[in-house]
């Protein structure tokens, strides 16, 4: 019994690991303890198993070991050391008779369809879905004054949580909601998200890949 003890004693503790801890938030730059070793991660950057996705006030997106969580400043949990690799985050298009690409997604978790447009600076709403999906752009937006094809439209900027089109999941996403119900008449994917993925076109078709 006595040796038996002893073995169990020496055997590695399996399916739980410390996660990372936010220790500090430096503009686009975190400071984390990880496993004993403290990292500091720059946008972008992966070290120690752990790649900075996103900063938003005091919430950090982590992807850890193929995985990823939010995690506030200051807060600690456990998490599973079993991984598994995530299904590839890709979307196929077709293009339409008028060779536009079109898709249904998310805001927020509340659905709306977009029309993918890489002429596009951000996602563009017009004010009726903006309130439709519970925007309140009036009073957590930017005023900024915007340059269409054929006016100058007053517009807010917003930050929107969620944007998500097929298993495509992209956080903390900059949008513009025009001061018009009508304007543009259908969402704009812009290139706030496009430029956090990977876009090949193949003839008729445009595939979308999540870069991180």
């Amino acid at each position: 019994m006595r040796s038996l003890i002893c073995l169990l004693l020496f055997l590695p503790v399996l399916g739980v690991a410390s996660a990372p801890e936010v220790q500090a938030i430096l503009g686009s730059k975190v400071v984390i303890q990880y496993e004993g070793s403290r990292l500091t991660l720059a946008m972008g950057e992966q070290r120690g198993g752990v790649k900075l996705i996103s900063i938003r006030d005091d919430r950090v997106t982590l992807e850890v070991r193929g995985e990823q969580g939010h995690y506030r400043l200051g807060e600690r949990r456990s998490m599973s050391t079993k991984f598994t690799s995530p299904e590839p985050a890709v979307l196929r298009l077709n293009a339409d008779r008028l060779g536009m690409y079109q898709t249904q997604g998310s805001i927020n978790g509340a659905p709306i369809n977009f029309l993918v447009d890489t002429g596009a600076t951000t996602i563009a709403l017009n004010s009726r879905d903006a309130r439709r999906l519970g925007i309140d752009f009036r009073r957590s937006g930017k005023p900024v004054m915007l340059t269409t094809a054929s006016k100058k439209e007053m517009g807010y900027r917003v930050m929107l949580n969620k944007v998500q089109v097929g298993n495509i999941v992209i956080y903390d996403v900059m949008a513009v909601v025009l001061d018009n119900k009508h304007f543009p008449q259908k969402a704009l994917l812009g290139m706030s998200f496009l430029n956090r993925v990977d876009m090949t076109r193949s003839g008729n078709s445009l595939l979308l890949k999540k870069r991180w």
